[in-house]
């Protein structure tokens, strides 16, 4: 039989607990932003590459022609301008060597605002999230640049709002005191934006790998720190040609959130009720304390020290 407590606890088998509440508590919405570094290179090793001014071209090498029409190739990195007739003039720096290393890179920066959601099955998590990003587009230099050299490729757009769309898979691995450390994988698909013309690239999935460092202020409510790796690339298609120009895009990443789950029992609504821990009134459960603090009242989270403890006050209570 259920003992009674006269002020109003039952501590019996017949507490009522929302099963809703008790499956919501089970996942955990993420919001977060942070700061990301995307290492943009190509290769040129099948095209001859010419500057003509401040413009650099790519022709086919197999036809390029030093004194007759080329057919040349501008912004080959996000919207590739076909230009026909192209002249090779005197002035004009060429590269069609075999042993020259037409490789351009540049480093764009990436600010990303996320949104994630994932079911937490023992120390598993299994959920999905969505990621809009702001991201530009460097200038390129040309590695090993042959004298004279090469001026730096200049995208048309130099920022693009990108977005993402994801699934996530992962599982915690430790636990330290109040902190976790889990490890998950991002595998989705990346839009690029209006910077990139879509009808030149193929459909762009990734992958990014990384390790999540959680400090947990209570069981409901965390702040997450999460460096990662970003794998991804893609091929672009030159417009009237079947060639194409490979892209790499590798990235590392900081984000920075917080992570909460739905509370499976309520706040208690007594005024006069000062339990910090999880407590029983009239046979239904409730929390003590807000989702961002813990339930334990050894800790005297209600209790902070008073200020005639602190800094110098102390020292005035007990100088030595």
């Amino acid at each position: 039989m259920a003992q009674h407590n006269p002020f109003g606890n039952d501590y019996g088998n017949d507490i009522k607990r929302s099963p809703i509440r008790k499956i919501l508590n089970k996942f955990s919405l993420g919001v977060g932003t942070g700061f990301g570094r995307t290492y943009y290179s190509h290769d040129l090793d099948d095209f001859a590459l010419v500057e003509k001014g401040e413009q650099l071209y790519i022709i086919d090498k197999t036809t390029f022609n030093a004194t007759g029409t080329n057919q040349g190739y501008t912004n080959w990195v996000s919207d590739a301008q076909v230009t026909n007739s192209l002249l090779i003039a005197p002035g004009d720096v060429v590269s069609q060597s075999d042993t020259a290393n037409l490789t351009f890179r540049g480093i764009g920066n990436n600010i990303p605002l996320s949104l994630t959601l994932h079911l937490n099955l023992f120390i598993f998590r299994l959920g999905g999230g969505v990621t809009a990003e702001y991201a530009t587009l460097p200038d390129m230099l040309l590695q090993d640049n042959p004298s004279p050299g090469f001026g730096a490729y200049q995208p048309r757009k130099s920022s693009s709002l990108q977005t993402r769309y994801f699934g996530i898979i992962g599982a915690k691995v430790y636990d330290f005191w109040d902190y976790s450390f889990a490890v998950d994988m991002h595998i989705g698909k990346l839009n690029r934006g209006s910077a990139f013309n879509k009808a030149q690239i193929d459909k762009a999935s990734y992958m990014n790998l990384g390790i999540s460092i959680e400090k947990n202020f209570s069981e409901y409510f965390r702040l997450t720190v999460r460096p990662s790796y970003d794998m991804k690339k893609y091929n672009l298609l030159l417009p009237e040609s079947g060639l194409t120009v490979q892209h790499k895009q590798p990235a590392l990443y900081v984000n920075v959130g917080v992570s909460f789950n739905y509370a499976e029992v309520p706040r208690c609504k007594i005024d006069a009720c000062r339990t910090q821990l999880k407590h029983v009134h009239y046979g239904k459960e409730f929390r003590g304390q807000p989702i961002t603090k813990k339930q334990n009242p050894k800790y005297g989270e209600n209790h902070p020290t008073l200020l005639r403890y602190k800094g110098k006050n102390k020292k005035k209570i007990n100088p030595f």
